[in-house]
């Protein structure tokens, strides 16, 4: 499986507050904590490129070939599925888990997140 941190480039604000370096420690971590071996993975950090039209190929330059994406992002879905190079694959998103809501309790003190 190929894990694609997505806006690399970005740090130390509300969206992005890990660096890039950050976000693949905390990600190897969990996967480490759930005994998944680390030949069956790998994480490449991906700057981000604000053009949709080109978004897909330029993820595609720091990839090895796939056939397909998995995701929970509705953008990204479309995207793909406008690329039409890979088979699409939803991942069901947790209710009332999000990126955003555990970025807040982490900087605000939230008790468990």
């Amino acid at each position: 499986m190929i894990i694609v941190i997505g806006s690399a480039e970005e740090n130390h604000t509300p969206e992005n507050p890990f660096t890039a370096g950050e976000r693949f420690q905390m990600i190897e971590a969990a996967l480490e904590a759930e005994g998944i071996d680390r030949k069956k993975y790998c994480i490449i950090p991906v700057r981000n490129v604000k053009n949709f039209i080109l978004w897909t190929a330029h993820v595609d330059q720091y990839i090895p070939p796939v056939y397909k994406v998995y995701t929970g992002s509705q953008i990204v879905k479309e995207l793909y599925l406008t690329y039409g190079k890979y088979e699409i694959e939803d991942v069901e998103m947790l209710q009332g888990i999000n990126g955003t809501g555990i970025r807040d309790k982490m900087l605000n003190g939230g008790g468990d997140w």
